[in-house]
């Protein structure tokens, strides 16, 4: 079996986070980070049900902020691709 890196254009930057959204990824990957790592097993082990329990999983997901928690590293990601854009990267 030959092991292959992924392209570079396709790995994701280890990105620095500021302020508020330092505080939101921290928080945010503890918390749904967490979250997610425990549905996953019980979707796994069928003590959720992916049929019946996958609206309720989302909707707790975006009640612990998954939607600000994507949009910190969206800043993030966005600061980075301008400055490797700006430094000619």
């Amino acid at each position: 079996m030959i092991n292959l890196p992924p392209p570079v254009d396709t790995l994701v930057p280890a990105l620095a986070f500021e302020g508020e959204d330092a505080k939101i990824v921290t928080e945010g990957t503890l918390t749904i980070g967490g979250y997610v790592s425990e549905a996953q097993v019980q979707f796994i082990d069928g003590n959720l049900d992916i049929e019946k329990d996958w609206d309720t999983y989302i909707q707790k997901l975006k009640d612990m902020g998954v939607e600000e928690y994507i949009a910190a590293y969206q800043r993030g990601y966005d600061a980075y691709m301008e400055a490797a854009t700006a430094a000619g990267n």
